[in-house]
């Protein structure tokens, strides 16, 4: 089908064709007025036409105008939604990490190992932090300084195969910024330090390894300070969040500091300058200094300029109750000074360049000298980019969906019990776990009073305590790992581990708490206690000692309460370095020495004897039995039993003396009974003395 245009061409080519044939012949009157009239209606149809088809331009133009403008307002609250999800994603992350600190914080090893300082509390300490790492999985190490900065206790996760950093790799942190910094602190303080590259031995570690360390202090029962909790989250974490969400956005996404630096940059080369000591620091604020300028005025915004579209919020990952320091990137140098919160921001910014910003609008001249085609053909373009926004917005929601799913899932599948009570002590939600501790179906405990699960010596303490709290906010055990009773459905008390919190909604306040059935915990207890008892009688009653012994420091750790009834020396004494080897029998010092250290040295369990010097200058025999304790095939400690067989040997040697004897007299009666005859006396008197003899001996008699 032809168009008008192609139809007018048509028309107009055999009006000229038939011009063409009759040129050579005078027009005649009749023929010039169609002529003329031919024209005219060509204008009266033409023009109408243009109308036409210049309004229906201009309502294309409109109508795309309008599509522009819509599509740049979708575009714009894209970059800002955009935004606002890498903000979510960060605070979301920290609320768990600071939880996980606080709980690290109040392990009950800490307790015992301040007040006894014994190794076996140590140990359990790394091996719950162990556990910890492992599960967790997002913290580079989990360490324990002392109040000198000395690492008593670290786990370093090493790219997904924790394990426990032997004793004599541990490091002294004392002059890195962040253990002054949260070593400052007072009791449930946090430390948030600046986001920066791990640094270790003194070096910034390659490959580079962006960490936030969260630090608090610790305290004993009598309120002295004995060190720190750190956790370093891997920061790598937070950037991959970031690169995930701006996957899908058209502007390139940034994490910058209070100094205008990048954390985290489209171009990797630009990250982390401010961590090496060069010339040319690059940043953001140098690149684009007025707009760094904007964009440090303002909490939130949104502008153009002609370097593309800036969205931009501010993030202060610093609560009211926390603390920070400006750091350093040296790495021995202190922070020149502690930050308040509104001090510690980041700057979350998205930055779309004009190349990928709808453009329609810079084109309109062009568009209207389009085709009505062409204005279809971008018309399908503004829907494509409208689809677009779209879908990218259709894939937010899901993964929000997705993560509030993942959250009912561990609310539904939790380890523990979790009750929520509103502000009048009326229960609004639970676990299932929380229901089958305390033994009721699913909805029965929904707005019942919180004082059903507490028994009833403890009601007046709760209700006087949750009164006191509303009315004056003051805290008893909100935060705190507490064990008490409850009360099951079925009347029976039972000890619980119980951490209580509290949050704010709407204004409404909520108190969640985390309780846990330590039934068969204490059980183990008393079952472990009543072991040690009974082993601990053992040792008291035999002549034997029990020993522990760390061949790095050549000095024994633990000796059992006999040690000095069995040898004279006092446990102290035994701690001595070298205690051991200087007491052996010089005679016997060399092979007990080299076969103990031959053994342990291939990690295997042996047994010997050998004398030993006591107290008061005289030598017992001993028999040595030893446990090699081993790492990575290393031997780590020695544990062993040395039991006294002083008696045992004597005994040995008398009867060893008496067969000495025995076979003298018997080569003597033999050449009696060969050089003599008739002494029959003698004879007989000898062999009285033989058969008295083999009797001490066990054996028959032979005369």
């Amino acid at each position: 089908m032809l168009s008008w245009k192609d139809r007018g061409s048509r028309r107009n080519t055999n009006w000229v064709n038939g011009l063409k044939k009759n040129k050579a012949k005078p027009m005649k009157p009749k023929k010039r007025k169609l002529h003329k009239e031919l024209w005219k209606s060509f204008i009266i149809i033409f023009f109408p036409l243009l109308v036409l088809l210049g309004y229906s331009g201009a309502v294309f133009l409109y109508t795309d105008f309008l599509g522009a403008r819509k599509e740049l307002s979708f575009f714009e609250a894209d970059a800002v939604e955009d935004v606002q999800l890498q903000i979510e994603s960060i605070v979301q992350d920290f609320d768990f990490i600071v939880s996980d600190l606080l709980f690290l914080s109040t392990q009950n090893e800490l307790a015992e190992w301040f007040e006894t300082g014994e190794s076996a509390h140590k140990e359990e300490l790394a091996r719950e932090f162990l556990d910890f790492c492992i599960k967790k999985k997002i913290y580079d190490q989990v360490r324990f300084l002392d109040e000198t900065g000395m690492e008593v206790t670290r786990i370093n996760y090493n790219r997904g195969t924790p394990y426990i950093v032997p004793e004599e790799n541990l490091q002294n942190k004392g002059k890195r910024y962040y253990f002054k910094d949260t070593f400052l602190l007072e009791r449930g303080a946090i430390f948030l330090s600046p986001f920066d590259l791990n640094i270790e031995n003194g070096k910034i570690e390659e490959p580079l390894k962006p960490m936030i360390r969260f630090g608090t202090p610790l305290f004993d029962k009598e309120g002295r300070k004995r060190g720190i909790i750190l956790l370093n989250y891997l920061g790598e974490r937070i950037i991959e969040k970031l690169r995930k969400i701006s996957h899908h956005s058209p502007g390139d996404a940034m994490l910058l500091n209070a100094s205008g630096f990048w954390l985290y940059a489209p171009n990797r080369e630009d990250e982390w300058s401010f961590m090496f000591d060069v010339k040319d620091q690059r940043s953001f604020a140098q690149t684009y200094p007025d707009v760094w300028r904007k964009i440090l005025s303002s909490e939130s915004g949104q502008f153009h300029n002609e370097q593309g579209l800036f969205t931009f919020q501010t993030l202060y990952p610093v609560l009211e109750s926390w603390k920070s320091s400006v750091g350093s990137g040296m790495a021995f140098a202190p922070s020149s000074s502690l930050l308040e919160p509104k001090d510690y921001f980041w700057k979350v910014v998205s930055h779309a360049k004009q190349d990928v910003i709808p453009s329609k609008l810079q084109n309109l001249q062009n568009i209207f000298l389009w085709t009505i085609g062409l204005l279809i053909i971008l018309s399908a373009i503004a829907s494509w980019f409208l689809a677009h926004a779209r879908l990218r917005r259709k894939i937010a929601e899901e993964e929000l969906k997705e993560n509030e799913e993942k959250y009912r899932l561990v609310h539904a599948t939790s380890f523990e019990g979790i009750i929520i009570a509103d502000g009048k002590g009326k229960i609004a939600e639970t676990n299932r776990k929380a229901l089958e501790i305390f033994g009721y179906e699913e909805g029965e405990l929904l707005g019942l009073d919180l004082i059903q699960l507490i028994p009833e010596h403890y009601r007046d303490d709760h209700r006087s305590g949750f009164k006191r709290f509303l009315e004056t906010g003051e805290k008893k055990i909100l935060g705190e790992i507490v064990e008490l009773e409850g009360l099951r459905k079925n009347g029976e008390l039972f000890p619980i581990e119980l951490t209580v919190n509290n949050f704010i909604i709407h204004g409404d306040i909520y108190f969640t708490g985390t309780c846990r059935d330590i039934s068969q915990k204490k059980k183990a207890e008393d079952d472990l206690r009543i072991s040690e008892e009974r082993f601990r009688t053992l040792l008291e009653g035999s002549r034997l000692i029990a020993w522990e012994y760390e061949p790095s420091s050549d000095c024994f750790t633990f000796v059992s309460g006999r040690s000095q009834e069995i040898t004279g020396y006092s446990p102290e004494e035994w701690y001595e370095k070298g205690f051991w080897r200087s007491h052996i029998h010089p005679d016997d010092q060399k092979f007990a020495t080299e076969y103990c250290a031959s053994a342990t040295e291939k990690c295997e369990d042996h047994e010997f004897e050998y004398r030993m010097r006591v107290a008061d200058g005289s030598y017992i025999w001993v028999r040595d039995m030893v446990e090699v304790i081993s790492d990575d095939n290393r031997p780590k400690q020695l544990r062993g039993v040395l039991i006294d067989i002083t008696e045992r040997k004597q005994e040995n040697q008398e009867l060893e003396k008496a067969y000495q004897d025995l076979k003298v007299k018997n080569k003597r009666l033999e050449k009696f009974q060969k050089l003599t005859v008739g002494r029959e006396l003698d004879m007989v008197k000898l062999k009285k003395e033989v058969n008295s003899l083999l009797g001490k001996l066990g054996q028959e008699r032979k005369y």
